[in-house]
């Protein structure tokens, strides 16, 4: 079974949100992309198809929130090395 109405909505909104956030400098043609697909996938009539493009957007919101998610926030970033040494690798 496909997702509801308001589930593609849901789906559509947090794409877009999360494309905002995306760190990259194509993201205005992102965002454009997703709308056009969005747009393509409302006029389309065959059901496996649109459990098709379904899949993809919810597919694509988890890695695009994923992405997103790694510039959110604070930018407190802490990178701790296995092993402790020096930068050649931890030999001394």
């Amino acid at each position: 079974m496909g997702l509801s109405p308001a589930q593609v909505l849901t789906v559509y909104r947090r794409i877009l949100k999360a494309a905002a956030r995306y760190p990259s400098v194509k993201r205005p043609q992102i965002i454009r992309d997703i709308k056009l697909e969005f747009r393509e996938g409302r006029a389309c009539a065959d059901a496996a198809e649109v459990r098709t493009r379904q899949q993809a957007a919810v597919s694509s919101l988890e890695q695009l929130e994923a992405y997103a998610g790694v510039t959110g926030g604070k930018g407190d970033w802490n990178l701790s090395l296995a092993g402790g040494g020096d930068a050649a690798g931890g030999r001394r």
